[in-house]
C-alpha cells in the first residue's frame, strides 16, 4: 500500500507547485472602442414650422420618439416640446430609419437638439439651429448621475490545461468587461476608470487597467475587454468593481464570483482517505504482531500448588 501511494504523492507534490507558482498580471485584450444609438440631419438650421429630413441609426429598441428641444435637453422630456413629437417604428433590418419631422418651438430657450429616445432608455441628440427661437444660459438638472456603468466577468475562453489548472486550484484568466454609457446630452471628456478584483475586503489580488476612455458622445456607450490571471490558489469569493469618475457623481459596478475547484477537493479527499487506510493498516499490523508474540512465547514451568504433599514419617511418640 506504501508504494502505491508513491504516485499519488509525487502528483500531489506537483499540484502543490502549479497553485503556488503563477503570479498576477492583466493584459488587454482590444481597444476601447464606442458604440450606441446615432441621429443625424439634412441640414443644420431650420425655420420654426419647416420639415427636417431625420436619420436614425443604431438603434436597437423597437421604437423612438422623436422631438424638438431646448436647453440641450439636459433636463430631459421638460426641455423637450413632447406635444408635438412623433413615434416613430425601428427598422429590424440593420438599415437606417429614416423619418420627416416639422420643426415646432421647444418649451424653453436654446440651445436645440433634436432629440430620438428609444423605449430602452437609449437616446441620441443632434444639434440644430432653431431659426426665430430666443436662446439663453443652459440649466443643469439638480440632480441624476452622467454615466451608467456596467462591469461583466466571465471565465476566458482557456484550453484543456488551462481549465485543468483553473479545476485544481492554480492561477485562473476571466475576461472582464467595462462598459460605460453617457446619459448626459453632453460629450464626457474627462472620464477615469479604475478597477479591482479582491479577495477579502480591501486585499486587492490582481490590478485591472483599462485604457483612458476619451471624449464619450450623447447617449453612446465606451466598452473594453481586459484579460485578468487570478493567482493561486483559486479558490472562494472574489469582488471584482470598477469606479468611473471625472463625469459628476462617481459611479461604481460591482460583481461577485465564486470559485470551487472540484478536481482540488477530489485529490484532497483522496489523499485524505489514502492517509486513513495507512494509518488503519498500520494499526492492524501491530496488533497482529503483538498476538503473534504472544502465542510464540514458550510457557515458563511453575509449581503447581495443587500436586499432592509427600507423605512424610509421622514423628515419634514421647
Amino acid at each position: 500500500m506504501i508504494q502505491r501511494s508513491r504516485p499519488l504523492a509525487a502528483a500531489l507534490a506537483l499540484l502543490a507547485i502549479v497553485t503556488v507558482a503563477a503570479a498576477a498580471f492583466g493584459q488587454p485584450v482590444r481597444a476601447g472602442t464606442q458604440s450606441g444609438p446615432a441621429i443625424s440631419l439634412d441640414r443644420d438650421e431650420v425655420p420654426v414650422g419647416d420639415p427636417v429630413l431625420v436619420t436614425l441609426t443604431g438603434f436597437t429598441s423597437q421604437q423612438a420618439t422623436v422631438a424638438v428641444c431646448g436647453n440641450l435637453a439636459k433636463r430631459g422630456a421638460s426641455d423637450c416640446n413632447m406635444p408635438r413629437a412623433q413615434s416613430e417604428r425601428i427598422r429590424s433590418d440593420q438599415d437606417d430609419t429614416l423619418t420627416q419631422l416639422f420643426v415646432e418651438a421647444p418649451p424653453v430657450p436654446c440651445p436645440c437638439v433634436v432629440r430620438a429616445l428609444g423605449t430602452d432608455g437609449e437616446f441620441a441628440i443632434a444639434l440644430i439651429d432653431v431659426i426665430g427661437h430666443p436662446s439663453g444660459p443652459l440649466v443643469n438638472p439638480d440632480f441624476g448621475e452622467l454615466v451608467a456603468v456596467d462591469l461583466a466577468v466571465e471565465p476566458a475562453e482557456a484550453g484543456f490545461s488551462r481549465s485543468l489548472r483553473s479545476e485544481l486550484g492554480g492561477a485562473t484568466t476571466f475576461a472582464a468587461t467595462v462598459s460605460i454609457r453617457n446619459v448626459s446630452t453632453e460629450p464626457l471628456e474627462r472620464v477615469a476608470v479604475r478597477a479591482r478584483v479582491s479577495h477579502r475586503i480591501d486585499d486587492e489580488i490582481a490590478p485591472m487597467q483599462f485604457d483612458v476612455p476619451g471624449p464619450i458622445g450623447p447617449g453612446q456607450t465606451w466598452t473594453q475587454t481586459i484579460e485578468v490571471e487570478v493567482p493561486a490558489p483559486f479558490i472562494g469569493r472574489y469582488t471584482w468593481s470598477a469606479i468611473v469618475s471625472g463625469a459628476g457623481p462617481t459611479v461604481e459596478s460591482e460583481r461577485v464570483t465564486d470559485a470551487t475547484p472540484v478536481a482540488l477537493i477530489v485529490l484532497g479527499a483522496i489523499l485524505v482517505l489514502d492517509i486513513l487506510v495507512l494509518v488503519i493498516r498500520s494499526i492492524v499490523r501491530r496488533r497482529r504482531r503483538r498476538r503473534a508474540r504472544r502465542v510464540a512465547q514458550p510457557t515458563t514451568p511453575t509449581d503447581d500448588v495443587t500436586a499432592p504433599v509427600e507423605a512424610r514419617e509421622p514423628a515419634p511418640v514421647g
